[in-house]
Parts: structure tokens; sequence; C-alpha cells
């Protein structure tokens, strides 16, 4: 029974490795926390502050993340296979790896080797290092490819697919 992690202070914690499914961490301070390779599989994180916290290789299937702020959260190849990140605050917060499939609001894609993710409903796109609208990547992507030394080919194929994400999102 985890009743009394609802608002816990667990900031800077090291619970690496723990078994958390199904907790209740509503509006939980795990800012800074090590959360890596844990298990929170179907836990309640809505409103818990998680920035900047480890949740490499986590089990995030089917979390409730809807509000949590997740900014420069670690979540490299964490499976949030399910989770619902609605409203959540991913900026800064790197995702390389991490399997999106059925993701609540969210989309996970390859731009030749860059990985990118998109949450559709704020139009917010990070790709690489760079932050930015859909818009600003279908109206900059050239621009970028030429200053970071990329082919031809390799910049048509961005804008191909950065159109196509626009259609499948609709924003």
């Amino acid at each position: 029974e985890f009743d009394s992690l609802v608002g816990a202070d667990l900031e800077g914690a090291d619970l690496r490795g723990a078994d958390l499914r199904g907790a209740d961490l509503r509006g939980a301070d795990l800012e800074g926390a090590n959360l890596r390779e844990a298990n929170l599989e179907g836990a309640d994180l809505k409103r818990a502050d998680l920035e900047g916290a480890n949740l490499k290789r986590a089990d995030l299937r089917g979390a409730d993340l809807r509000g949590a702020d997740l900014e420069g959260a670690d979540l490299r190849e964490a499976n949030l296979r399910g989770a619902d990140l609605r409203g959540a605050d991913l900026e800064g917060a790197d995702l390389e790896g991490a399997d999106l499939r059925h993701c609540n609001n969210i989309t996970g894609f390859y731009l030749g080797k860059h990985f990118g993710y998109m949450v559709v409903d704020s139009q917010y796109v990070r790709i690489g290092c760079i932050s930015d609208t859909l818009d600003y990547w279908l109206q900059n992507y050239e621009r970028i490819g030429k200053d970071n030394r990329y082919k031809k080919t390799e910049i048509k194929m961005y804008g191909i697919q950065l159109k196509a994400l626009k259609e499948m999102t609709n924003v």
C-alpha cells in the first residue's frame, strides 16, 4: 500500500530499481530523484514534480503522468507504453529510445539519425538538442540542416518527414 506517498517529499531520493507498481504518487516531489530502472507500471504520478529525475530504463507502462513536471528528466529507454502524458511538461526531457507506443498525447519519431518527439496538444517538438514548435521546424529545417552540414538529400528527407508528421498529427 502506497497511500503515504501522496504529496511525499522524495526530492533527490535514490529509488533505483524500486518496485512502485501502482503507487499513488500524486503531487509527490521527486525532483532530481534517481528512479533508474524503477518499476512504476500503472503508478499515479499526476502533477508530480519529476524535474531532472533519472528515469532511464524505468517501466512507466500505463502510468498517469497528467500535469507532471518532467522538465529535464532522463527518460532514455524508458517504457512509456500506454502512459498518459496530457499536460505534462517535457521541456528538455531526453526520450531517446523510449517506447512511446499508445501514449496519450505524444508521438515519437526518428528524423534521419536524430530521435525526436512531439507533444501533440502543445505542438512542442524536440529533435536532437533543439526544441521548438512544429511550425518552427517546418520553416527552418533547411537552414538548420545546412548549419549542421547535412547532405542535401538528408535535408530533403527531414522536410518530407516533418510534413508527414504535421499531416499525421493535424496541428
